[in-house]
């Protein structure tokens, strides 16, 4: 027995034969076709483009958030400092009225 080293073109005939068949066969996309291989591809990038607006749009609901919620700690924060200012105002003139009964009931 003697090996090939070569495909034998009794072999090879047919496949080529067949490849060149498909491809003789093979038809270009149809205009309605075109049109919703254009539709898919616009459907995706609208998709796409959604995603990236609604990305922004949670990322600015964020932010806004933060800013918000900082604003509330400032404003606590005032409010805490002006009881306090008010307390210690309220515990000054306890005290001066205090002294003044003081002062009252010695004469």
């Amino acid at each position: 027995m003697t090996r090939m080293s070569r495909i034998s073109p009794l072999l090879f005939a047919p496949a080529v034969a067949l490849a060149v068949a498909i491809t003789a066969c093979s038809k270009p996309p149809t205009p309605t076709q075109q049109a919703v291989d254009a539709i898919k591809d616009a459907a995706v990038k609208t998709g796409e483009a959604a995603k990236d607006i609604a990305g922004q749009a949670a990322d600015a609901a964020k932010e806004a958030a933060d800013k918000a919620a900082e604003a509330a700690k400032e404003a606590a924060v005032k409010v805490e400092d002006a009881a306090k200012s008010a307390a210690e105002a309220a515990k000054t003139a306890a005290e001066k009225a205090k002294d003044a009964a003081k002062d009252a009931l010695k004469k």
